[in-house]
């Protein structure tokens, strides 16, 4: 397997005692950092929104909660893709939905388009998440100890 194989995962243990080189390892890592970092943006915004379009307390929280939801569907729902389809095409397609998410913000005019662009950035972050969990695992630059799986 190469430092970063597109093909779906069958790493049990890597018993040769190799090293893979660290930049696969370190770019994903970044990435889950800047993803999830980059979600909590818009959230000051939302008080703003609300001011301006006089939407209330309860759909303020809707729009929080639309996020979680999109997460915990998109995991549920297609967590295990990146091991059908490959990491690399999962993680690139994630990362497309979540410019387009941010996208939808910017065009918002009202509350409609803060759930559109919420509900796509959940379920884009869940299917980045569930890739991102499962790339380690792959790319871990250190020689695998203990038994296969591990």
């Amino acid at each position: 397997m190469t430092a970063y194989d597109d093909r779906p995962s069958t790493h049990t243990g890597d018993d040769s005692g190799t090293h893979r080189p660290a930049c696969p390892f370190r770019t994903v890592a970044f990435g889950v950092g800047a993803v999830l970092a980059a979600n909590s943006t818009p959230t000051p915004l939302y008080v703003t929104y609300q001011e301006r379009w006089g939407f209330s307390a309860g759909t303020l929280t809707t729009v929080f909660a639309v996020y979680a939801a999109g997460v915990l569907a998109a995991l549920l729902l297609v967590g295990g893709l990146s091991d059908r389809i490959g990491r690399r095409p999962v993680l690139q397609g994630s990362l497309c939905a979540l410019i387009a998410s941010y996208a939808l913000f910017l065009a918002a005019d009202g509350v409609t388009w803060l759930y559109c662009a919420r509900a796509v950035q959940g379920l884009a972050t869940g299917v980045f998440t569930g890739a991102a969990g499962a790339a380690p695992a792959d790319l871990h630059p250190a020689p695998t100890t203990g038994p296969p799986g591990w």
